[in-house]
C-alpha cells in the first residue's frame, strides 16, 4: 500500500455501554476511500480495551485493502488476456 497514493482513512473509536452485566465496550469504526478503490471500505470491531479494538479493526482493514488489491490485479489480468486473445484470432481462407 505504500506505493499507492491518496488513501484516506477515517477512524472513530467510542466507548459504549452494551448492558449492565457486560459493562463498557469499545467500538472502533474505520472507513477508507481512495480514487483507486472501486468503493469505500468500512470495517468495525468491538472489544474490552481501546487499543486492542483499534488494532483488531486496522487488521481487518488491511485484509480488506489487500483483497481489493488482488481483485484489481485479477480484473486487469482478465482484461489484458481478453484483448490479446481477440487480437490473435484471425480467419484463414483457403
Amino acid at each position: 500500500l505504500a506505493q499507492k497514493s491518496n488513501l484516506f482513512v477515517d477512524l472513530f473509536c467510542k466507548k459504549e455501554v452494551v448492558n449492565k452485566a457486560h459493562g463498557e465496550k469499545f467500538k472502533c469504526h474505520i472507513e477508507a476511500h481512495a480514487p483507486w478503490l472501486h468503493k469505500k471500505i468500512y470495517v468495525q470491531a468491538t472489544g474490552d480495551e481501546c487499543w486492542e479494538t483499534t488494532t483488531a479493526s486496522t487488521a481487518l482493514m488491511k485484509r480488506k485493502l489487500f483483497s481489493q488489491k488482488k481483485s484489481n490485479h485479477r480484473r486487469k489480468a482478465r482484461a489484458d488476456w481478453s484483448v490479446t486473445e481477440d487480437s490473435n484470432d484471425q480467419d484463414y481462407v483457403i
